[in-house]
């Protein structure tokens, strides 16, 4: 309880988080099959709906061979297209108080990869 209430005091609110996770640990295998299936098809769709890069032609190309909702559908990301089309694979409109962390770079150039508060808090 002491850790939820510093997190809190730091503007960082786990609890609903928490409590999600704790509802989703009750489900049966179906429910949680159905959860994780539901949530990918989300995720996918926002991403091509508000990701630049994946409405552009190389990636609309591979849509049209199979669902943007399945991701056997998309494209596996190299470290070399991050890094070429960073300001591309940016959420658009842009989400408020978005920051970014960077790797290493231990194997070459560091990469740079964009969080927002929620995505943060999971």
């Amino acid at each position: 309880m002491l850790y939820l209430t510093v997190q809190q005091a730091r503007g960082r609110r786990l609890g609903p988080y928490i409590r999600q996770l704790q509802r989703w640990g009750r489900l049966d295998d179906a429910g949680y099959r159905l959860l994780r299936q539901e949530r990918m098809s989300q995720t996918l769709e926002y991403a091509r709906q508000r990701v630049p890069l994946y409405q552009s032609r190389d990636w609309a190309a591979a849509f049209r061979s199979g669902s943007h909702r399945d991701l056997r559908a998309w494209p596996v990301l190299e470290r070399q297209i991050v890094q070429a089309h960073e300001a591309e694979m940016l959420v658009q409109p842009p989400v408020r108080g978005r920051y970014f962390r960077s790797t290493s770079g231990s194997t070459g150039n560091p990469l740079r990869v964009w969080m927002d508060p929620a995505a943060a808090a999971w």
